[in-house]
């Protein structure tokens, strides 16, 4: 396991992420009334592997669990980091808090934004940005991961649409509408870009707790708009 890390702190979304060279990883921050600030460490359990351009690969292709001894030293770590650098006393949740030290301040909170517009347009499509190309030819094989990774998601997605849960249905709407078009069955014209990705990111992630499920939705998007129809 290197030394050489950054940790990248989004409040906003109530997370942050360790980098390393090539892989990354991410964690549940939170604040309680007091303005007590923890880590929560059942939330660290998966890395994200980077491939050799530097960007992210897909979550369903490129993920890795994270062993007990990584997840110590990268607990560690981040305490470090976050109080000595970020000036943000934090503790682990479910283990012994360590009290602040006297005269220890909260950070500042930014007023001039609403962090909820900032979290939901953080990953919303650039309506300026160039037109949508692929920057290499997509196999089939490219394809039918993708479908793979939906099929999944709709597994469990799917029963929380049948019991009736609006967002969900949308999702699995979507979802089947991508699967669809990526078999090269006829589909029914979109009413406009796919929208499951922040509804992911809303309900999964920002209210909810299960942020593996809204990144791999998110990434899904994300192949669909490599292929120019999202």
């Amino acid at each position: 396991m290197t030394s050489d890390f950054t940790i990248d702190v989004l409040m906003h979304k109530q997370r942050l992420r360790y980098i390393e060279p090539r892989r990354s990883t991410s964690m549940r921050l939170e604040s309680d009334s007091r303005d007590d600030w923890w880590l929560w460490p059942d939330t660290l359990t998966c890395w994200d592997h980077t491939g050799a351009h530097g960007r992210s690969e897909p979550s369903y292709a490129m993920r890795e669990p994270i062993d007990d001894s990584e997840r110590e030293t990268i607990l560690e770590r981040i305490v470090a980091e976050l109080r000595q650098r970020h000036g943000l006393w934090v503790n682990i949740a479910g283990r012994a808090a360590e009290p602040k030290p006297p005269g220890w301040g909260p950070p500042p909170v930014r007023n001039d934004i609403d962090p909820e517009l900032a979290f939901m347009l953080e990953d919303a499509p650039d309506v300026d940005a160039a037109p949508l190309q692929s920057p290499r030819v997509l196999t089939q094989g490219d394809n039918d991961a993708v479908i793979g990774a939906i099929d999944s998601v709709l597994v469990i997605v799917q029963p929380m649409a049948d019991a009736g849960w609006e967002q969900a249905a949308s999702i699995a709407r979507q979802l089947r509408w991508c699967r669809g078009t990526l078999r090269g069955e006829r589909v029914e014209s979109p009413p406009g870009p796919l929208s499951m990705g922040l509804i992911a990111t809303r309900e999964f992630d920002m209210y909810g707790s299960d942020p593996d499920l809204a990144r791999l939705i998110n990434d899904i998007q994300r192949e669909m708009r490599k292929r120019g129809v999202a």
